[in-house]
Formats: C-alpha cells, structure tokens, sequence
C-alpha cells in the first residue's frame, strides 16, 4: 500500500482542515487512477520517526517537506510536484514565504544588526526557515554563519519549541516560517503574546509538494491535477482557510536552487 503524509504544518487545531484537504485528494486521485492502493487516513507527523526515510521510501505517494532537504538530503531522491501558495502574512500569489525573526517584546533589538553576539534558538539545521535562511542574513551582514555571528546558538528541535525558548528568555532569537507563525498566532496566541517581529527574512519558494521517484511522468501529472482540483473545490473553501492554503503552482525545479545559495539577501 502506498501512504501520505503532510508532516509540515499538522498542528491539531488544524487536523481536521489537513484531514478534509487529504480526503478530497485521495478522492481525486481515485477519480483518475481506481487501482491505487491509497489508505483513507494520512500519517500524522508524530507517528514518523525519520522524516527523510519516510520521504525517500519508494511507497511515498504524497507529502510536503521543506525547500533545504529538497536541494540537499532528498536531491535526487524524490520527484517535486507543486508548490502551495499561501495567503498568510509573509507569502506572495508567486508562491514565496519567509521566515519571522523574533525576539521578545521588551528586548532592545530593533534590527538583526543589533542582534549580533546574541543567542539564538532554531528547529534544526537542516531547516530553511529555521536556520538557512538566518545563515543568509548572518552572510550578509557579516561574512559569517550563525555559528560565528551569535554568542550561542541551541537546537530545539521545533519551531514551537524555539519561541518558547525566546518567550521565556532562554534565548533571545529565533527564525519561525510565516505560516507557522500565522497558524499559532491564530490558534494559540498565548504562544505569541510575549514575542514581535524584529525582521522579516529573504523569501524563497514555500514548502514543496513531493512523491516517491519511482512514480512515473503520467502519475505525477495525476497528482498535480488532483491538488490543483482540491485548491479550486468551493466545498473546502473554509478548510483552505483555516490552512491559509490559496493555490498551487507547478514551478521550475531550479527555483528551487536560490536556497542554496547563501549570498540571498
């Protein structure tokens, strides 16, 4: 049987959102394609141990990971479908977000400059928006990488995890992706109350749709029609709204590549 998942932004208030949108799709793909083994319910992210050995399995049908395992780890070694289009703050009709960098509300900080020999808190390394893109700012402004740039930096193993770190002054910075922080904003608010926003950082591509790289030109086109049909659906219009999810796009592959690239600014 092939399996799902969409580890990203599954926060249980939105779970039944993530739920109604999975449920659509495996209609639609069923609708193209009857003889696919797909199981009714999607894999919640707490249940997958090793998200890259999840993705790269060859019975992946469809997920969503984050555009820095896109272009490092999982390169080669998984198919992009689409990119999501966003309506949360800090993302574009063009398919771009960014990141929030935030510190808390009576911190002095009124720039990342001024941030510089502080300490800063992030999900993982191997995260865009939690600790790529600061890299980018660190380079920019200073020819150097957070390891360098701040006086201590501490891996909290989640966004969630890293503004309760600033919040409660464990740490003084971290970067969080705009639409995590648009869904806790609005679903636990008390998880922002004692933060702001210092800086917004550079933009890339939002978190890519991605299948197995067994699955084969005419498969990816089923699955690109069958997301494109779920985003057009009026009768998930208020899931789609809970999820801040607007559209798709099917974009280059190399649009990709600018996070590689640390000289972004």
């Amino acid at each position: 049987m092939m399996f799902a998942s969409l580890p990203m932004y599954d926060f249980q208030p939105v779970a039944e959102a993530t739920a109604a949108i999975w449920s659509a799709l495996r209609t639609e793909i069923l609708a193209r394609k009857p003889d696919l083994d797909i199981p009714v319910n999607y894999a919640r992210a707490e249940a997958i141990p090793d998200l890259l050995a999840h993705w790269c399995d060859p019975a992946l049908l469809f997920s969503q990971t984050c555009g820095y395992p896109l272009t490092h780890a999982l390169r080669g070694k998984v198919r992009y479908l689409a990119t999501p289009v966003y309506t949360a703050p800090g993302c574009s009709d063009a398919g771009d977000y960014c990141s929030f960098l935030l510190v808390r509300q009576d911190a002095p900080f009124q720039s990342f400059n001024d941030i510089r020999g502080a300490s800063f808190a992030f999900n993982e390394r191997g995260s865009q928006s939690g600790f790529n893109t600061v890299r980018w700012m660190t380079q920019a402004a200073a020819g150097c990488d957070p390891d360098e740039f701040f006086s201590a930096i501490s891996e909290s193993g989640g966004h969630r995890w890293s503004m309760a770190m600033v919040s409660e002054g464990e740490a003084d910075l971290c970067a969080i992706d705009c639409v995590t922080y648009a869904l806790i904003a609005r679903f636990a608010p008390e998880e922002v109350s004692n933060l702001r926003i210092l800086e917004q950082s550079p933009v890339a591509p939002a978190l890519p749709y991605i299948t197995s790289l067994v699955h084969d030109d005419e498969m990816l086109g089923i699955l690109r029609d069958s997301i494109q049909a779920v985003v057009l659906n009026e009768s998930l219009c208020e899931a789609r709204q809970d999820l801040f999810l607007k559209n798709v796009h099917v974009l280059p592959l190399k649009s990709y590549d600018r996070i590689c690239d640390t000289s972004v600014a």
